[in-house]
């Protein structure tokens, strides 16, 4: 395997390319993709990774941490700290441009005076220090490791496209905000240290780099890089309410591949160890044991065979679960008790069930998505209107902290969690029941505290009030464009969540469909 060291020369790189193209890890890696690649080779996270020693490899990149990660459609996770700019803004939103009052009494005397922003801060306890992000693979141009602070690990990661680049540059790594110049710096919220990246070449070459010799990763189409050795996994999964979502499977944090095994389950007294590539559904069953009933999988291999299986030790009290993401929506997991079937099938193929969003999709398929059709990123914009009919038009930050198309509203349809990427989102609504509720209640009737998010390809979700939509919920922040106020303290406006009615968002330069 050809490696080429000293750092004056990986920086370069042209010349680095061309030493690697001799590599049996080493690929063509373009900086633009003209025209879609096929969709298997499509779907996979390409990319060179640099090391610290001066080592460079290029092909198929798996991130193997607590959820590991091989699609575009797979979300980087890290932790961001929340600076100053978004406290003062919800602080001076929350007191309607008034400043903060304390009074205090003594011995029949009442004192009062205004307080700063910082005295405010130390009072209040609703706002966030830190959120953790989820941003695709896809919408990465490069991931670059940062010398440890303490025993935190810090990471700067590199946006594609529109949108990255609002902002100014900060003044501190660890308080960074997602207008900040064209990057964000993170804090990695699993053990980044035992994370890897399993690099595939296209002759069936390895090669494993632990992320604490990897001085940078830049991502890239993998045009004309052909085939991968493994294809995402693609499937259907439908949890116990009979709701289906197709996409891109992750099984128990870190199945991904068609190439990955099924373990740590029995058949009988004996262990099996089945490759995906070989299952077409597995089911969740009771199977009948020496000790009585036990709940497992039923597996339908692609011969037609069904084998029954019970979880080994390791994976008793925590089955199975089942992540789904599907690039026109965002993901959906549901765990033991919400899994009910999930079916493996080639892209493209019929998705089985009843669909988990209502209504025909007319946007791409998720094997459609590669690539070049996920972007950097741009920042909210929308309307957000009111119970009484009031509407305010401008930038917006959903829950005082969201602010960008790549970020995620959470949500959930009965056991399943939903993740919907707000760039797929045209508007969400409130439903309430009606006051006083009808008596019997009506089939069809909304029941309090759901909402439905209409997405942009046409499907339509109902969920419930949780997580990002719930009762706790700070707010929405709307700014307009054309105030001429200091983003930093003025211009913001907070409309509670009790207040909002519907929110519609605008897709600059995207084509909506049936708008």
């Amino acid at each position: 395997m050809a490696r080429v060291r000293g750092p004056g020369l990986w920086r370069c790189l042209a010349a680095v390319l061309a030493v690697l193209l001799g590599s049996p890890l080493a690929g063509t890696v373009h900086a633009q993709s003209p025209e879609p690649a096929g969709a298997p080779a499509g779907n996979r996270i390409w990319g060179l990774v640099f090391t610290k020693g001066g080592e460079a490899y290029a092909g198929f990149l798996r991130f193997v941490s607590a959820r590991h990660s091989a699609s575009w459609a797979d979300s980087f996770q890290a932790e961001q700290s929340v600076g100053d700019e978004p406290f003062r803004a919800w602080a001076n939103a929350i007191r309607e441009g008034a400043p903060s009052v304390r009074t205090v009494e003594l011995k029949g005397y009442r004192i009062t005076w205004n307080t700063g922003e910082d005295d405010f801060s130390s009072r209040s306890g609703d706002f966030p220090g830190s959120r953790v992000i989820r941003i695709p693979y896809g919408s990465l141009a490069d991931l670059r490791g940062q010398p440890p602070g303490g025993r935190t690990v810090f990471l700067s990661i590199g946006l594609r496209g529109p949108g990255a680049n609002d902002g100014e540059t900060p003044r501190k790594p660890e308080h960074v905000w997602s207008g900040a110049g064209r990057g964000l710096i993170l804090r990695y919220t699993e053990d980044w240290r035992s994370t890897t990246i399993e690099v595939e070449g296209l002759d069936g070459a390895h090669a494993t780099v632990a992320f604490g010799d990897v001085e940078s990763v830049a991502f890239d189409p993998p045009l004309g890089a052909g085939e991968p050795p493994s294809a995402p996994l693609f499937g259907t999964a439908v949890d116990r309410s009979g709701r289906s979502f197709t996409g891109f499977v992750n099984l128990n944090g870190d199945i991904v591949l068609e190439s990955d095994i099924l373990e740590g389950w029995f058949d009988g007294q004996r262990s099996r160890s089945i490759p995906l590539d070989g299952v077409r559904a597995l089911e969740r069953v009771t199977v009948e044991t020496g000790r009585g009933p036990s709940e497992g999988l039923r597996v339908t291999l692609a011969a037609g065979e069904a084998v029954e299986l019970t979880p080994g030790r390791e994976r008793r009290g925590g089955s199975i679960a089942v992540a789904v993401t599907d690039p026109g929506l965002g993901t959906a997991t549901m765990d033991w008790v919400a899994f009910s079937a999930l079916h493996l099938h080639d892209p493209g193929g019929d998705a089985a069930g009843s669909a988990g969003c209502q209504g025909d999709r007319v946007g791409l398929a998720p094997t459609a998505f590669h690539y070049d059709t996920f972007g950097g990123g741009t920042p909210l914009r929308g309307t957000v209107v009111t119970g009484t009919g009031e509407e305010f038009e401008g930038r917006i930050r959903w829950g005082t902290l969201k602010e960008w198309s790549w970020d995620l509203l959470h949500g959930a349809m009965d056991g399943t969690e939903l993740a919907v990427r707000f760039a797929n989102v045209r508007s969400i609504e409130r439903m309430v029941a009606p006051d006083p509720p009808p008596e019997p209640a009506r089939a069809g009737t909304a029941p309090p505290g759901r909402i439905r998010v209409n997405l942009l390809d046409g499907r339509t979700c109902e969920m419930s009030t949780h997580g990002d939509v719930g009762p706790g919920d700070a707010g929405i922040l709307v700014r307009p464009a054309d105030d001429g106020t200091d983003e930093d303290r003025t211009g913001w406006r907070l409309i509670r969540w009790q207040d909002v009615r519907i929110v519609r968002f605008e897709h600059p330069g995207r084509d909506v469909p049936g708008s």
